[in-house]
């Protein structure tokens, strides 16, 4: 198995929990990085070990992106409440 069929069945099994551009995304930064600490995992890529870790690193990044974007936007919607509270609290004071 060569790395174009690793991406396919990582994008694969993860359609579920993302869509494919931003796995693509997590998954080439995620190469980038192991390649970075050991370049002979290139030559391993297809074993059912690498390929099970890979996967692994994979969707926790999805995870771990979805929540904060999820904690982002919580913080956004209690700014947005705090701030409407101000301009009331502000138009008494008139």
């Amino acid at each position: 198995m060569d790395i174009k069929e690793v991406k396919k069945r990582i994008v694969d099994k993860c359609k579920d929990i993302s869509d494919e551009k931003c796995t693509m995304r997590i998954f080439d930064d995620s190469i980038q990085c192991l390649l970075l600490g050991d370049c002979s995992i290139i030559h391993y890529i297809g074993s059912p070990h690498i390929f099970e870790q890979l996967f692994l690193i994979v969707r926790n990044r999805i995870y771990y992106e979805r929540q904060l974007a999820e904690d982002r936007l919580l913080k956004v919607r209690v700014l947005d409440y705090w701030l409407d509270d101000y301009d009331i609290i502000e138009s008494f004071k008139y």
